[in-house]
């Protein structure tokens, strides 16, 4: 059974597309069972807290105003979609700081997946993680999905970035995390799982300083170790 049966769904303000949202109902889409988004805005307008010719009240009700206007723009975009057999939610909150704000709704809504689009850059031509997927891949306490504008191919291939040479005990579990989740994903789309391990290479001044080591033996251990993991 699909475990992502739980999603929130990072809306982008400054796009009309919306890969997140497309990849969560394809999610839904391919479950067996029933799946719930809910459709998550952060927005925030520092001139309205500038505002010293309003009162409190004022500055209340302007901000009430800009939100029910978002969430309208939210409620619009689902008119490109199919969304029967889907439940959806929208859920647009004023804050100055988006991750923290996602954060807190995936405690409060106890989501068991996160899906967030990433954008290409102008200028350098290829994808850019914003400061807010990184604070969310490191904070999170759910799996994050950073998903790009096209969408999944047909029996592709899911990759898992995997550490077992470290002697950190905390390395081994979170391994197990990673291989379980990457297992989860390639049931729901039909994907092949492959791990890879990274090491670091042999050092230069080591063979100067070392004349008996030998950098083939020290490659095919981590090779060994690598392939009976």
């Amino acid at each position: 059974m699909n475990r992502y049966t739980n999603l929130l769904v990072a809306i982008d303000p400054d796009h009309e597309e919306q890969p997140a949202l497309s990849r969560a109902l394809d999610i839904a889409k391919k479950s067996s069972a029933p799946v719930k988004l809910t459709l998550f805005l952060a927005i925030y307008d520092f001139s309205y807290e500038m505002t010293s010719m309003l009162s409190a009240e004022e500055r209340q009700a302007m901000r009430a105003g800009v939100l029910r206007q978002r969430e309208e723009w939210v409620t619009s975009l689902l008119e490109q979609h199919d969304t029967s057999d889907v439940t959806i939610e929208n859920h647009v909150v004023w804050h100055n700081r988006p991750y923290e704000s996602m954060i807190a709704q995936v405690f409060d809504g106890e989501h068991d997946l996160l899906v967030k689009a990433t954008h290409k850059h102008d200028k350098l031509g290829s994808v850019i993680f914003t400061p807010t997927d990184w604070h969310l891949l490191r904070k999170c306490p759910c799996p994050v999905l950073l998903v790009k504008e096209h969408g999944w191919p047909v029996n592709g291939k899911v990759l898992a970035a995997v550490n077992v040479a470290s002697e950190n005990e905390a390395h081994e579990p979170l391994n197990d995390k990673l291989i379980d989740e990457a297992n989860a994903m390639s049931k729901l789309l039909e994907a092949e799982v492959n791990l890879v391990n990274a090491y670091p290479a042999t050092p230069v001044n080591v063979t100067i300083e070392l004349p008996e080591f030998d950098p083939a033996s020290y490659t095919d251990a981590f090779v060994v170790i690598t392939c009976y993991k």
